[in-house]
């Protein structure tokens, strides 16, 4: 992805937060609660994993534009991927909308998939999915305080190694921004985690 389609992808996500501020004053982003409130029904059913699979496909939710609605597969009821599913899903509808235009049932969904599905535009999803739910607003302020309260030879370790400190970090934080350790993991490496470094190299 070229940095101006990054930086595109997250001024379309900043864009739909200025709309949720208390999200920043709760500590994690609902990506559920964005969809719905654009007008998406969102449908738990069971089986959508297998359905899709043998398909051919690999997806665990289903986006039916025309109805307005998001089947997602019901297994991932209270697990972290639910949050990141919907907000991949969101970053499809947005970034994505001509694909799903006509798309009311399963197949349309499969026909639709087969015919559009990328790397390229999965890449984006996940990455509207990351900006979305981890902006930097909302994970910055806290990792930060958080990392400053280390002991000293802590710090020094995490300067010296920083994939590590990213892992170390990914697993503390996630719970708390409602989102799986490998996605903020991701997260706090894209274009390459300028960002992490400078703030690591800064602690003192």
């Amino acid at each position: 992805m070229t940095p101006e389609r990054f930086r595109t992808i997250e001024q379309k996500t900043l864009e739909l937060l200025k709309n949720y501020d208390f999200f920043f004053e709760k500590g994690w982003v609902s990506a559920e609660l964005i969809l719905e409130d654009l007008g998406y029904v969102i449908t738990p059913l069971p089986g959508i994993q297998q359905r899709t699979r043998n398909a051919g496909l690999d997806t665990d939710a289903v986006t039916l534009l025309e109805l307005r609605e998001v089947v997602v597969d019901e297994s991932l009821n209270g697990n972290p991927r639910y949050n990141f599913t919907i907000a991949h899903e969101l970053g499809h509808i947005i970034l994505h909308p001509d694909e799903y235009a006509s798309c009311t049932n399963l197949d349309d969904f499969v026909t639709a998939f087969e015919a559009f599905q990328t790397s390229r535009k999965e890449n984006e999803a996940n990455t509207f999915a990351r900006l979305l739910l981890m902006p930097d607003r909302l994970i910055y302020p806290p990792i930060s305080s958080f990392l400053d309260k280390l002991p000293d030879d802590a710090i020094q370790a995490m300067k010296q190694d920083i994939e590590s400190a990213i892992e170390y970090t990914s697993t503390h934080f996630c719970r708390q921004f409602h989102v799986s350790a490998s996605a903020l993991k991701w997260r706090l490496k894209e274009t390459n985690y300028p960002r992490v470094r400078e703030l690591i190299q800064n602690l003192s």
